[in-house]
């Protein structure tokens, strides 16, 4: 019972920690961010501000992207700590999807990407904004590790006990060795390395633990080195109740 006691109190105190260092880092990051947008806004119109709006962008996309490594380095130890937590509920999970995707293409409008929905998805059991995450920690990999002439494709699809949502895309695509390990903490195969990509190789890590954590799966094809791959994320059904078309 005391050990028992013991290990509470040592989680507690590092999910704490955690909140702490999340809560210290994303503040400034919150504030340099919203100085900067609200710089952007108020330039005036004209072509002799244009280095001017390129900078203000490149500088609100870096931030944004530091934001989102904070946020995945916290859920990473989370998981390993096994304290993080979700708020599991019936969720139509179409509205998400393509929230998620409107937001890719407003990040990529040179991007096309192509989405498959019907119209009888069940319902699934899962965390909205958790959901959101993952998709679209999985759709930026589809879109980083691919040609920027290249399609990626969103679609959903049902069985009896499972909503499985697949992103393709047609970039660097993986070995069967590279697969093993591709959802392995700091993870990028060695092909990726020379390349200039952003992010710290936590985002499959972490959509993996959350998919597990819903009682889901992700899992992942490719035919081969570059030949692209397939990520299935997959979440149980709830309820047969088909969601609303659009």
């Amino acid at each position: 019972m005391e050990r028992r006691k013991r290990i509470e109190e040592l989680e507690q105190r590092w999910d704490q920690w955690l909140k702490v260092i999340s809560h210290d880092l994303r503040g400034p990051l919150t504030l340099v961010l919203g100085y900067v947008q609200a710089v952007l806004q108020h330039l005036p119109p004209g072509s002799s501000f244009d280095q001017d709006r390129r900078n203000l962008t490149a500088a609100i996309n870096a931030t944004q992207r530091l934001d989102k490594m904070v946020g995945q380095i916290v859920d990473a130890a989370r998981l390993e700590a096994q304290i993080l937590t979700l708020a599991p509920t019936e969720v139509d999970i179409v509205p998400i999807v393509r929230e998620q995707i409107r937001k890719a293409r407003r990040r990529h409008p040179e991007r096309t990407i192509r989405a498959s929905i019907p119209d009888d998805v069940p319902m699934v059991l899962g965390d909205p904004r958790r959901i959101g995450q993952m998709l679209g920690s999985l759709l930026s990999n589809a879109i980083l590790f691919s040609p920027e002439t290249s399609d990626v494709s969103v679609s959903l699809s049902s069985s009896d006990d499972v909503v499985e949502i697949a992103i393709s895309d047609q970039g660097i695509g993986l070995t069967e060795s590279e697969k093993e390990h591709i959802f392995e903490k700091f993870y990028r195969p060695e092909r990726a390395q020379s390349v200039r990509r952003e992010g710290l190789g936590l985002s499959l890590l972490v959509v993996a633990g959350i998919a597990r954590m819903l009682n889901g799966q992700l899992r992942v094809e490719s035919p081969g080195p570059e030949r692209g791959s397939t990520f299935y994320l997959s979440l149980p059904i709830t309820t047969t109740s088909p969601s609303a078309a659009d």
